[in-house]
């Protein structure tokens, strides 16, 4: 696991805790004003960091993701095609021979090969 998929996870928990209150109107729509810092954020970063220590910590390995070895440039000229982190995992994975899994129709937009793991039948379908 890379520190960029760390950070999606935890980002994409949090928001999406976040977007569940503003639904049912138990927090205001600022989500740094009024959600990160409550009682409620915090007992949910508890929980995240329960699922790391106690489950995905066991079944997967901190990966060194040789930010040195990868181009750069060649991440950023693929920004018409997705946002920056697929981008970048799309190279870490040819850098290191990695297999990707994502439902991501974005990874379809990509050059081939990577490995990609999915049920997404968009990237099923690419030649």
């Amino acid at each position: 696991m890379s520190s960029l998929i760390a950070s999606e996870i935890i980002n994409a928990w949090l928001r999406l805790d976040f977007n569940i209150l503003r639904r049912k109107k138990t927090v205001k729509d600022n989500y740094k004003k009024y959600y990160r810092g409550s009682s409620h954020y915090l007992s949910t970063a508890k929980d995240i960091q329960a699922v790391f220590n106690n489950q995905l910590l066991k079944i997967s390995t901190p990966l060194d993701d040789r930010f040195t070895e990868i181009s750069l440039p060649d991440v950023l000229s693929e920004l018409d095609k997705t946002d920056f982190n697929d981008c970048y995992y799309h190279h870490l994975a040819k850098l290191d021979n990695l297999l990707i899994v994502t439902n991501d129709a974005d990874f379809a937009e990509l050059d081939t090969g990577v490995s990609i793991l999915t049920a997404n039948q968009k990237l099923l379908n690419v030649n």
